[in-house]
């Protein structure tokens, strides 16, 4: 499998959320940058913006993310929702698979970036994409409860 490309203007984020140690859990919020690609492009296509990668790339090896069946699965399913065809599983066209999983997670960084550029005392990003994810109706936090103690319900 060819490399897995992101835009490099995230980047920052990047390593923040994959490398940064979280200061109560002592490790990132996301533990590969597999996952945060796989948590991206997902709330890309949740948003139905599909998003062209710019010229300056970071790679990632390609290997992991094929042999993680549910990664490889996920690219699978958004590539059949995007083309509405089953006919690049009997192509074989891999770098379509990959393109459109690429272009979703562009999109889902651009919305993370956002969330994390407003919340610039969150050292982490977990208060960000927490609140991000709340204010757009993807989790609902219970009245009784406050948005400190419902961050423990959820692990990224």
């Amino acid at each position: 499998m060819r490399p897995i490309k992101r835009s490099a203007q995230y980047e920052d984020m990047v390593k923040m959320l994959t490398h940064q140690p979280h200061a109560e859990t002592g490790k990132p919020i996301f533990t590969t940058i597999r996952g945060l690609m796989r948590f991206a492009a997902t709330l890309g296509y949740d948003q139905g913006s599909r998003q062209p990668l710019d010229d300056d790339l970071k790679e990632s090896d390609g290997r992991p993310f094929k042999r993680h069946d549910p990664t490889y699965d996920l690219m699978l399913l958004l590539a059949l929702a995007e083309t509405k065809s089953s006919e690049f599983f009997l192509t074989d066209d891999e770098d379509a698979i990959i393109t459109i999983f690429e272009e979703y997670a562009q999109s889902g960084f651009e919305i993370m970036q956002r969330w994390i550029k407003s919340r610039p005392e969150d050292l982490y990003g977990d208060q960000a994409i927490f609140n991000g994810l709340s204010n757009m109706g993807y989790i609902n936090i219970n009245a009784s409860k406050s948005l400190e103690d419902a961050k423990g319900d959820i692990e990224f």
